[in-house]
């Protein structure tokens, strides 16, 4: 089974067009970092299907790693979070819970052989 999750920018309004086929909520969740989302996103969907869907939407300029000049504070149109919603149908709920982190708190170099 071949899936795929691309992401592009859309024109001179700096909206970004993602398009994903055969992948599951899970992966869709998975990737909220590509998505410009600096919280974990837990899906609690219980779909256990495979989608296809496209997803448009013109990033906040207070997002990770944008920039003003890539995102004019007057741009107006539809945030990732109405184009979930409206667009797949899907909810996101802030809510504390408790998640796996990994810490690495020392790193050393190898020794040579």
């Amino acid at each position: 089974m071949i899936q795929s999750l691309n992401m592009a920018k859309n024109g001179p309004d700096h909206s970004i067009l993602m398009g994903a086929r055969n992948i599951t909520i899970q992966l869709l969740s998975d990737s909220r970092a590509a998505v410009g989302n600096d919280r974990p996103v837990i899906d609690q969907t219980g779909l256990t299907g495979r989608y296809d869907f496209t997803l448009e939407w013109i990033p906040e300029p207070h997002q990770p790693n944008r920039t003003a000049a890539e995102v004019p504070p007057d741009t107006q149109g539809t945030s990732l979070f109405q184009a979930i919603q409206e667009q797949l149908g899907l909810k996101l709920d802030p809510s504390k819970a408790t998640i796996n982190t990994l810490v690495i708190d020392q790193i050393k170099l190898p020794s040579e052989n």
